[in-house]
């Protein structure tokens, strides 16, 4: 079971109840150049994971479940430091050690997909 209500993938149709494989498909295509954000609608009407970048394999995973406070996935090995990546369609500055790479990215979007909820396993910020 999905709890992911909708898919948006910046210029595609936004796809309604999407299972796994489709979830997967879709963050599968961020490189940070063409594909630059993935957004998981949750159930709820302020319920979102938003997947930015991609290029070096490196991910901003934001969690939101008010669109007033928000959790951003964690990368504790990564070194100090800036790293400029595309998110949305926009170039930023990101700290290091919130820039996730792939297999952590995988596992905070299929426990989001399975749950509704964030993987507690993960390290989160909030801001």
């Amino acid at each position: 079971m999905s709890f992911v209500t909708q898919l948006l993938c910046e210029d595609d149709d936004p796809v309604d109840m999407p299972d796994l494989a489709q979830v997967e498909s879709a963050v599968s295509k961020l490189d940070g150049n063409k594909c630059t954000m993935v957004v998981l609608r949750g159930d709820g009407p302020d319920v979102n994971l938003s997947i930015g970048g991609g290029s070096g394999g490196l991910y901003v995973v934001s969690l939101t479940y008010d669109n007033r406070r928000f959790l951003t996935l964690l990368n504790p090995t990564a070194q100090t430091g800036r790293i400029s990546m595309v998110c949305g369609g926009q170039r930023g500055e990101f700290d290091a050690k919130k820039c996730a790479v792939r297999s952590v990215m995988l596992q905070a979007v299929r426990t989001f997909a399975a749950t509704g909820e964030r993987d507690v396993t993960l390290h989160w910020s909030r801001w």
